[in-house]
């Protein structure tokens, strides 16, 4: 029994069989004409790519050989100068004097610098060396012709195998030669210079010699520079600067120098760009900077070689192991230098000039080449959509009508069934589909969010208490103790622990710049903690809280007499910070007039109290904090600009809490365990679902919001669990509800009387001083105090700005809060309900 197998097409040819024959007019007209097409222009395109890129090639070649021998020329004309002017000097000068006119007047009449002119004895030792330094020549006596480095009778052997007229030159070398006068009294000056040598009849009678002429090796780097910055106008689309880009090797294979960018200061010779790529030999017997590349790169030496060999030529980007282009246009062009010592005798190879380049002309024309193409494919595409498009409107309207159905169910998020007028019976069950689609979709969406909002709810109600296991653990390695100023885990605390750290080693001056409630104070004090300055006082001002002429009486002092009510003297904030830190918060309040006197007192270190007449030193250490932008307020013009830039020396940055969403857990606990300690409460819990709630949140009033809202959520709690019910932030009825103050019919807001005991617990352990221990269980059963009112409360008077601080202190320790500003401010705690004026009673002392 035969059993016929019928076997299936590969899956490729299921795929096109069911696009050509399922699919839409327009999709068979797309796929069927675009590709073919686009393929077609994209080869055409390749091929005439590759005929004129060719052509560019030979034409770069041929444009760097012309410009390394142009170099080469200018090179050899620049040595063959110099070789004029010492056979001038040879054959005019007749006496010392005169060698030394000559020289000054080729150093004013010539570009060349000159750096020695010397006379070398054949018979004796009576020597001549001139220097020139600053275009003032100096010459050496005989008792400091040891001084000189390297001694000029080393060139000796050279020199007595030259003919009259016959000039010999030396490679790079370095000189250092003493400058006796009464401006540089045992001064020694170094040069790099190239040596001229030549014989010369006689300059002291009876005794002839050979003459010495050593020009700065820096005029051939400037004709490299030069170069260069001609090239880099020339070359179409070049890559790269002035510094590295042409360079002076030797036969030996040494890399001398290269050329500098020609807009910069004189700089010593150097080959940093040049051996770039290379492995080898840096520093040489006569040039420190010379680099050698070893043999295994093997291009370099025949470069070496060809040069040898008076031949100049290019290698391209295979070569010299240098970093290619996309297409691979980098290149060296190489060609020899040659001298002539006389007329007669043959040019000898002196050294070698590269030109390295990189140039993207041929990247560019790839580039233009493939914009045109795709504008070509891009127009032939849109001319075929078109036509397309037009021959299957009438087709796939009624398709296009439920796609649009479609996008506005997207849009609008409603899952209503789809409606599409006119449509066959094909569009009719594709529209029955659809819509039992979208039912199943709105019915498991409600199921979703059912379940989220359950999950999240029962989360909330978790009642498991928190353990410090269940808190996030500090990297390895990481000491948690190592500030304990700055708590929470994250890249935000570590960046600004590690910025911290920074700025205390430096002794500039601190911008701290965060919002209200991140802690800018703290960061302050642990600048203080860890900086040079630990033993030193820490002075902490708020010019927010001080008029002008309090806050500058409280800056800077005043003496004795200085004003009516003057009978003592008083330092000032800064004499009392002297040799420690001066911390001024919201730095953005002051005054134009302090902000001058601070910008003084920044800017020279000296401050004059007033009524004194003499200015004395500080040595303090400014530390300012703000949480405005002070850029803008510069901008506004109620800041000044000089003021800013002064303080922003050093700037931090306190990150909000939202923004560290890792930390909330570990200040959470860390605020709860010390809330529960002063309020006396060992047995009390705080549950997983309190903390959660309070890293939902996201704590607009930052660390001081989230230690108020646990202290208070401690303080209420009447059992044994802090739940997440017992967590009132903003938003929460409970809370608006009591943080509205109830008008009384004086028109004066109600405060909660909280337990004396518990005020009296909390006062204490929050490490206040005697004054403020003494008063904060007054302050809590009255509502709340003024500046006024506190100064009149002590039998012996504190001054205002005593006062000034211990508010500010309880500020700061989230105690109190401000109401208001100015003199009339109030400082009341954070414990309102209705029962309590926010003022002192009738019969009440403030």
């Amino acid at each position: 029994m035969l059993q016929i197998i019928k076997r299936s097409p590969p899956a490729e040819g299921r795929k096109l069989r069911d696009i050509f024959g399922a699919g839409s007019l327009q999709a068979k007209l797309r796929i069927g004409l675009i590709p073919p097409i686009v393929l077609v222009l994209i080869l055409t395109g390749y091929i005439t790519f590759g005929y004129y890129s060719s052509f560019i090639h030979e034409a770069l070649d041929r444009t760097a050989r012309l410009q390394v021998n142009v170099l080469a020329q200018d090179v050899e004309a620049f040595l063959a100068a110099c070789a004029g002017d010492l056979r001038f000097i040879a054959k005019t000068a007749r006496d010392p004097a005169t060698l030394r006119k000559i020289l000054a007047s080729l150093l004013e009449t010539s570009d060349i610098n000159y750096r020695e002119l010397a006379f070398i004895s054949q018979k004796s030792t009576e020597h001549l060396f001139f220097f020139v330094h600053e275009k003032n020549i100096y010459q050496t006596a005989p008792e400091h012709f040891e001084q000189i480095v390297p001694d000029s009778l080393i060139f000796y052997e050279q020199l007595t195998h030259l003919s009259p007229g016959q000039v010999w030159v030396s490679s790079v070398l370095k000189i250092e030669y003493p400058v006796f006068s009464a401006e540089h009294p045992n001064q020694k000056m170094v040069s790099w210079v190239v040596y001229f040598g030549t014989h010369f009849a006689e300059i002291v009678p009876g005794q002839g010699g050979y003459l010495l002429l050593a020009v700065d090796a820096g005029d051939l780097r400037n004709i490299l520079s030069a170069h260069r910055a001609q090239a880099l106008s020339i070359w179409p689309y070049s890559q790269g600067a002035g510094k590295g880009g042409s360079y002076l090797f030797d036969p030996e294979g040494w890399i001398l120098f290269e050329s500098e960018d020609i807009g910069l200061p004189r700089v010593e010779l150097g080959t940093d760009m040049s051996r770039a790529g290379y492995t080898g030999t840096l520093g040489s017997e006569n040039l420190a900077t010379a680099f050698k590349p070893d043999p295994e790169f093997e291009d370099y030496w025949k470069m070496i070689a060809e040069v040898r060999n008076s031949r100049s030529g290019v290698v391209w980007s295979e070569g010299f192991r240098a970093q290619r282009g996309i297409f691979g246009q980098r290149f060296i062009a190489y060609a020899p230098v040659r001298f002539r010592g006389d007329k007669l005798s043959k040019p000898a190879i002196y050294a070698g000039v590269a030109v390295s380049e990189r140039t993207r002309l041929m990247e560019i024309a790839m580039f233009k080449q493939v914009d045109v193409i795709f504008i070509i494919i891009l127009g032939t595409v849109v001319v075929l959509l078109i036509l397309i498009g037009l021959l299957g409107r009438t087709i796939t309207r009624p398709i296009r009508h439920l796609v649009a159905a479609l996008d506005r169910v997207r849009q609008t998020g409603t899952m209503g069934p789809v409606e599409v007028p006119n449509g066959g019976r094909e569009i009719r069950a594709l529209q029955a589909g659809i819509n039992a689609v979208l039912a199943d979709i709105q019915q498991h969406n409600a199921s979703k969010q059912i379940a989220e909002k359950e999950r999240e709810a029962s989360v909330l109600r978790d009642r498991t208490p928190v353990t410090e296991a269940d808190l996030p653990q500090p990297a390895i390695g990481r000491d948690k103790d190592a500030m304990p100023e700055i708590m929470g885990f994250g890249t935000k605390i570590e960046k600004l622990q590690q910025e911290i750290i920074k700025a205390a080693r430096a002794d500039a001056d601190v911008l701290i710049i965060g919002e209200t409630g991140t802690g800018k104070q703290l960061a302050a004090e642990a600048i203080h903690r860890h900086s040079r300055r630990a033993g030193n006082p820490f002075v902490a001002i708020n010019c927010g809280e001080l008029d002008e002429n309090l806050l500058l009486d409280t800056l800077f002092g005043h003496v004795k007499g200085a004003f009516t009510e003057a009978k003592t003297g008083r330092k000032g904030a800064f004499v009392e910070a002297d040799g420690g830190i001066l911390f001024l918060d919201e730095i953005q309040t002051a005054s134009p007039r302090v902000q001058q006197a601070l910008l003084r007192a920044t800017a020279h270190r000296k401050i004059k109290p007033l009524g004194s007449d003499r200015e004395s030193d500080i040595d303090v250490r400014l530390i300012a904090a703000t949480n405005a932008d002070l850029s803008r307020l510069v901008e506004q013009g109620s800041f000044r600009q000089d003021l800013y830039f002064r303080l922003k020396v050093i700037t931090i940055a306190t990150p909000p809490l939202r923004e560290q969403q890792e930390s909330i857990s570990i200040l959470a606990w860390h605020y709860f365990l010390k809330a529960k300690a002063i309020a006396q409460k060992e047995k009390l819990a705080l549950t997983k679902g309190a903390l959660e709630k309070m890293k939902r949140y996201r704590w607009p009033g930052n660390v001081r919001e989230l230690i108020n809202c646990i202290t208070r959520a401690v303080v209420m709690a009447e059992g044994q669990q802090i739940g997440a019910e017992d967590i009132l932030v903003e938003g929460d009825e409970t809370l608006s509800g009591q943080s509205r103050p109830a008008d009384s019919g004086s028109g004066q807001a109600k405060y909660a009387e909280p337990i004396e005991a518990g005020s009296a617990s909390i006062a204490f352990s929050y490490e206040l001083n005697a004054r403020q221990a003494k008063i904060y269980p007054l302050i809590v059963r009255q509502g709340g105090i003024t500046r006024s009112e506190y100064q009149a409360f002590w039998e012996n008077p504190i001054s205002s700005r005593t006062a000034l601080y211990d508010l500010q202190n309880f500020v700061d320790k989230g105690l109190l809060r401000k109401l208001g500003q100015g003199p009339s401010t109030r400082y009341v705690p954070y414990f309102p309900v209705s029962g309590r004026s926010e003022g002192p009673q009738n019969g009440d002392e403030p």
